[in-house]
């Protein structure tokens, strides 16, 4: 039988191992300052950590009301068929901090889960470390890109043509889900 020291050692380091394998796989970006000072997060970050480092005066679009109806669509859509809601945006650009409130409001109230929303913080130029926001081509921030096992579907580009709602379930009817075939027996 081991002593209780070495069971809390063992325990201790599991819980420091954990840790660090769950903080290096989440995140990964960084605060730079643009020209004025302000902050410019470029890299992969969650939600959270954008609200808690951008320096916005408001994260919750209080004015947007996501139309319940069209986000239950979107929900059942977009849950039954996989889809990933990639999200370029920059932290120094006024449309992102306009819009990107609304995306999350709408794809969050929507019961989207946290893990099929990916969001990229990039530079005025568009970039950020891993090179994603190239290989999307990425132009114009806020970005929304819709994608099925690996393939792109759609994208919102700075602002919707009629609504959030309106745009993404567009791109969702428009696309054809393949429907799954049985084998042959």
């Amino acid at each position: 039988m081991k002593p209780a020291y070495q069971k809390t050692f063992k325990l201790f380091y599991s819980i420091i191992f954990s840790i660090i394998l769950i903080s290096c796989l989440s995140s990964n970006y960084s605060i730079e300052e643009d020209e004025k000072g302000k902050p410019m997060l470029v890299g992969h970050l969650t939600w959270e950590e954008w609200q808690e480092d951008a320096g916005w005066e408001s994260y919750s679009a209080p004015s947007y009301m996501p139309n319940l109806k069209r986000a239950n669509e979107i929900s059942e859509v977009a849950t039954d068929n996989g889809v990933d809601f990639i999200i370029f945006a920059g932290s120094w650009c006024s449309d992102s901090e306009t819009e990107l409130p609304k995306i999350y409001k709408l794809i969050t109230g929507a019961g989207i889960f946290p893990d099929k929303i990916i969001l990229y913080g990039v530079d005025r130029q568009k970039d950020e470390p891993s090179g994603i926001a190239k290989e999307y081509k990425i132009e114009k921030v806020p970005t929304l890109v819709l994608e099925v096992e690996g393939e792109e579907i759609g994208r919102i580009v700075e602002t919707p043509k009629l609504s959030w709602e309106e745009n993404i379930l567009t791109i969702l009817r428009d696309y054809k889900f393949r429907e799954k075939q049985e084998e042959p027996k």
